[in-house]
């Protein structure tokens, strides 16, 4: 797999603003990439940003620093500006050496997800939220029908209250 970087993706959203379907599993493509190629991407329908390997998460010759920094800040941008997305699947790339720590940020970074109205599948790896509310406002999407969220060591915590 070639990995690919920022510039080379805002020059593939600039020239093809007309896709719909867009897999970047194994890339090193930072937030402010996302930030830049999601205001051309306004069609997009599927997009993967997930990580599905450690090698492709780590660039083609396996070095953790060749891996782009992409944090769940690139969920907003997506959020704000693809409002025809029906799949996401998202995993912050991170370097192996720093976990992101749940924060406010990340809580806000993933409620942005709810503007999303036409979204039917979401997921979700290693996006440390941890707030009841959080998980309750997600399930609350009204086209959601596919939920997968894993590698978030606080999910077993969460108490969810029926109504």
């Amino acid at each position: 797999a070639i990995a690919l970087h920022d510039a080379q993706l805002i020059l593939l959203a600039s020239s093809c603003a007309s896709l719909t379907h867009l897999s970047l599993s194994s890339t090193m493509l930072t937030d402010q990439g996302i930030r830049l190629a999601s205001t051309f991407l306004k069609k997009i329908t599927y997009l993967d940003l997930s990580c599905r390997s450690t090698d492709a998460c780590s660039g083609s010759s396996g070095s953790p620093s060749l891996r782009g920094e992409m944090t769940t800040e690139s969920i907003q941008y997506i959020a704000t500006h693809l409002h025809s997305l029906k799949t996401f699947r998202f995993a912050p790339h991170l370097p192996v050496h720093m976990n992101q720590p749940v924060t406010s940020s990340v809580e806000s970074d993933v409620l942005s997800l709810c503007g999303c109205k036409q979204l039917e599948e979401l997921e979700l790896i290693a996006c440390e939220f941890s707030l009841a509310s959080t998980f309750q406002k997600i399930t609350e999407i009204p086209s959601l029908k596919k939920l997968c969220l894993y590698k978030n060591s606080h999910l077993s915590k969460i108490q969810i209250s029926r109504a």
